[in-house]
């Protein structure tokens, strides 16, 4: 039998931690009433839904409907097992944590897990140690020096050489235990038609971080002749590169200070500008910016600032992530460095101090940044050149949300072209409306929020629905409650999801369980029943910070039995109108008594005071 955590030690970890400086940690929170809101890390949005309880320890977005409590969060945040998100939480606050077996069902995955990062760690001390320490480094040592990276730096990325060698790497990493067979699969060996060999060989190499400091892939760029020039990891089960920003770990506190980010595109673009005192630096593993990496950078910054090469790839490639970055509602600027250089070449050639300067100097918003690089593929040498170029600057602006700032440039255009306002202004609008229609057709993926003060539009319940909800919130803070509703209702809910969780509570609660809303949720596997207990939980903090009370069971119950009711009478109705088609008048006889009956229960429960009260109505569950 695999042996488990003691949920006693789950509590304690549980306990020693706040979720607030947890979830702060991945995401930028402001607290609003007694919650604390920010946006969703799970999906894009632009308007906060994702809400946080200090007081009951849970989390909930009313936008994708995740929730849970701290420990389902990291699961699902960094990707991890129960386990070692307990295990993660407890290394926080000092608790040891006994070694346990995992059920055997993921125990195989784990071990597998275990041994892929076990790989990557000592494939990268190994080709550190083969920089820094062996005659083998030299030429990386060189390189470095070249591009003037210090050792110090070196050391801080981790820098390291691959050699030359068939598979010095696989051979290392089997004499210390680890399968050939998984170190291909990992992307660290491969085989081709003279057998095995190392992925990497005569390369610098660049250890690529998941968000917890871990080694998990390698970006390579050869040193000397050969192709490719820069060569990454292939997609694993532990990287997946367009989910990834360099170095993200080490980024990640300047990113929350500053609230800044600069996005540059290469591996030793970043390590230059960290050396420099850019801290705030990260790259896109030198491919294009992705949904995912942006939405990253939405989540912990409220400005980006790209720095990609002068030329014109760069720039082009530029403008492309400042508009991803606008559309996941970032705000996004651009620096247009000179002709050819990188920041690597800039800091190298001259220096911190003149980064500096034209971090300040020649970062303008996207909208200048895309018309000054219109401007500079144009010739505008006859009337043909400057039309089109005014055409596309003006589709430029049509993207620009700014009035004044789409107001300034139009008043500039004029100016130089000789153009009336009224006349761009006019096509502009135009421009406008043929954007707007293009959005319509493709649909807006982006702004799927919801406003967590209050709540999503489908929380405004049936009065039935609203009665069920309030049934078991009050069973997630009361056993008492729970034993009257399992009395009343048993599991005759109206929504099946409701009906789920009720069962859960009547489990958790013949198991001795306490009122404790966390401690529950720790006992619950199913996402879609997690959503609905954390959604209850932020309904009900938000009915106590509007100063409203909630529905008591017994109105609760009246209700349910009412809609139970009129239900029954709409299948007795049906079931009259057949027979009265059929001619069958015993049958309508007794089913007119059923509704007679039926009828007579429903007023009784209209008159019960409160039910249907507009005080109620207006002041209930919503």
């Amino acid at each position: 039998m695999a042996r488990r955590i003691p949920e006693d030690l789950i509590d304690r970890v549980r306990q020693s931690v706040d979720i607030i400086d947890v979830i702060g940690e991945y995401v930028h929170l402001r607290r609003v009433g007694r919650s604390y809101v920010g946006l969703c890390p799970f999906h894009s949005e632009r308007t906060p839904s994702f809400t946080v309880s200090r007081e009951k320890q849970v989390y909930h977005c009313f936008g994708c409907q995740a929730g849970g409590t701290v420990i389902h969060f990291l699961m699902a945040i960094d990707g991890i097992a129960f386990q070692e998100a307990v295990r993660k939480l407890a290394a926080r606050s000092g608790i040891p944590v006994p070694d346990v077996q995992e059920d055997e069902e993921e125990s195989g995955y784990a071990e597998k897990r275990r041994d892929a990062l076990r790989a990557y760690e000592l494939a990268a001390k190994w080709y550190q140690h083969l920089l820094l320490n062996t005659v083998y480094g030299r030429p990386g040592r060189t390189y470095l020096e070249k591009r003037h990276i210090s050792t110090t730096t070196a050391h801080d990325f981790q820098l390291g050489l691959a050699p030359a060698s068939r598979d010095s790497l696989m051979a290392f990493l089997e004499r210390r235990g680890l399968d050939p067979v998984l170190l291909m699969e990992i992307g660290l060996g491969a085989t081709g038609e003279h057998g095995r060999y190392d992925r990497f060989r005569n390369r610098l190499m660049f250890p690529i971080w998941d968000g917890q400091g871990r080694v998990v892939a390698f970006g390579g760029r050869v040193l000397g002749r050969g192709e490719p020039k820069y060569l990454n990891s292939p997609e694993t089960p532990l990287f997946h590169k367009g989910r990834h920003l360099y170095p993200w770990h080490k980024a990640r506190s300047a990113l929350r200070k500053t609230r800044r980010a600069f996005l540059l595109e290469g591996y030793m673009d970043v390590v230059a500008m960290h050396q420099a005192g850019f801290t705030a630096a990260v790259a896109s593993l030198g491919t294009a910016l992705t949904e995912e990496q942006a939405s990253m950078l939405k989540h912990n910054v409220d400005e980006v600032i790209v720095v990609y090469d002068g030329d014109d790839a760069g720039r082009r490639a530029a403008v492309r992530a400042g508009l991803l970055l606008q559309r996941v509602g970032v705000t996004a600027k651009a620096v247009r460095l000179p002709p050819g250089m990188d920041p690597d070449d800039l800091l190298r050639e001259k220096g911190p101090e003149a980064m500096k300067r034209v971090l300040e100097q020649e970062t303008m918003s996207l909208t200048a940044f895309r018309l000054a690089d219109l401007r500079d593929r144009r010739a505008l040498s006859n009337v043909e050149d400057r039309v089109s170029f005014l055409q596309e600057a003006l589709n430029v602006l049509a993207d620009e949300e700014s009035a004044v700032e789409a107001e300034t440039h139009l008043q500039s255009l004029a100016s130089e072209f000789h153009i009336s306002l009224e006349a761009l202004r006019h096509d502009l609008d135009e421009a406008r409306q043929r954007q707007t229609l293009t959005r319509d057709k493709h649909g807006n993926k982006w702004n799927t929020n919801i406003d967590p003060t209050t709540g999503p539009q489908m929380n405004h319940y049936p009065p039935h629905v609203a009665a069920e909800r309030q049934m078991l919130t009050s069973m997630l803070l009361d056993p008492g409650a729970a034993r009257q509703v399992e009395e009343v209702v048993a599991d005759e809910f109206c929504v099946e999801s409701h009906a789920v969780l009720a069962a859960h509570l009547y489990r958790y609660y013949g198991d001795g369980g306490t009122a404790d809303p966390t401690a529950f949720l720790e006992t619950v596997d199913d996402p879609a029943v997690r959503s609905v207990v954390t959604s209850l939980i932020m309904e009900h903090e938000r009915r106590r910070d509007q100063g409203r009370a909630g529905w008591s069971l017994e109105d609760c119950f009246a209700t349910w039995r009412m809609a139970r009711y009129e239900d029954a009478l709409r299948q007795v109705r049906e079931s009259f109108d057949e027979a009265a088609r059929a001619g069958r008048f015993e049958e309508m006889y007794r089913l007119q008594e059923q509704m007679k009956s039926l009828r007579e229960e429903i007023d009784a429960l209209k008159n019960h005071q409160g039910v249907f009260s507009q005080s109620r109505m207006e002041g209930g569950i919503r």
